[in-house]
């Protein structure tokens, strides 16, 4: 997943930073 993915993502779900962490740690 691309960063641009992981932030348009955050923006749609309201999660912020914890929905892009999941992204790049998991």
């Amino acid at each position: 997943m691309r960063v641009v993915d992981a932030y348009v993502i955050t923006q749609i779900n309201g999660h912020g930073i914890y929905l892009i962490e999941l992204q790049f740690w998991s």
